[in-house]
């Protein structure tokens, strides 16, 4: 029973730090593996969030840090690591845009997704 329990805390370790930023890309450096992103703080003013980018982040709707781009609107899944309150994301994800959404009445909607 000990043993369970021990597993189950070990797979839960790193989730309880979690949080979400999400907002506008300011910058990517793929050499330092870094992302800011502007979002608005509980104050609503916007504060830039500087992201560090691990080998084990995981992307949705990029392959690769390179593919985010100044404006690009993401959400960021990061755990802080530091005392200086250094982030790193465990997920980075930049939603696929809709190109194009026609409906009338009495017509399917057709959506085509880039």
């Amino acid at each position: 029973m000990a043993i369970l329990v021990l597993a189950a805390v070990l797979c839960f370790q790193g989730t309880a730090d979690a949080q979400m930023v999400a907002g506008k890309v300011v910058s990517v450096d793929a050499t330092a593996n870094t992302v800011t992103i502007s979002t608005p703080s509980a104050a609503g003013i916007m504060e830039d969030a500087v992201i560090s980018v691990a080998p084990e982040t995981k992307f949705l709707g990029a392959a690769s840090i390179a593919e985010l781009q100044e404006g690009d609107v993401v959400s960021a899944t990061v755990t802080e690591q530091t005392p200086e309150g250094a982030w790193t994301a465990t997920s980075i994800s930049k939603p696929t845009p809709v190109t194009s959404a026609v409906m009338s009445v009495g017509e399917a909607a057709h959506v085509e997704v880039k």
